[in-house]
């Protein structure tokens, strides 16, 4: 067995499957909001721009429980979807075919979120929520238990970004 063989065996239950849903939301928070930093300072990003260009769009009052569909069916797309049939396969070839899956699947997942360069904010977030997926009950086959880990961190991740957009523009 692999050493991330032997991590995702471990499943969190109780208290550390609330922190596997909380802490890698805030972790790809910071991530992002120092890549933004980063890249504004070479000027690839214009962060004077309109905030819903950047992709960013603030929807009344009802902006949690749109944050909350979003993300579950975006979870069950790019999570459960590929990830289940990747579970599935040989025994001797499943760590493999799992983190083959994860890299394709968030390729994809950054690149739908606006382009190519996107794969460095929402591909690298796609990759922690297919690592709290397996962790939270995917690798064990215990989906419903994994997609709900992996849609409230995903939840919760976007509705930092969301507020952060709205005390920084005003959206």
């Amino acid at each position: 067995m692999s050493k991330l063989e032997i991590w995702l065996e471990d499943e969190p239950r109780g208290r550390r499957l609330f922190f596997w849903m909380v802490l890698p939301a805030l972790g790809l928070f910071f991530y992002n909001l120092i890549l933004t930093g980063i890249i504004s300072l070479f000027i690839l990003l214009d962060l004077d721009d309109d905030p819903v260009e950047f992709g960013i769009k603030i929807v009344s009052f009802k902006l949690p429980i749109i944050l909350l569909g979003v993300a579950f069916i975006e979870e069950l797309l790019f999570r459960l979807a590929p990830l289940s049939l990747a579970l599935y396969g040989p025994e001797n070839s499943k760590i493999t075919d799992v983190l083959v899956m994860v890299v394709i699947s968030s390729i994809i997942f950054g690149v739908l979120h606006g382009g190519y360069f996107n794969i460095l904010f929402q591909g690298v977030d796609g990759l922690v929520f297919c690592l709290v997926f397996l962790k939270c009950g995917g690798w064990h086959h215990c989906y419903w238990k994994a997609i709900g880990a992996s849609t409230v961190c995903h939840a919760f991740f976007n509705l930092l970004i969301s507020y952060l957009a709205y005390f920084m523009h005003g959206v």
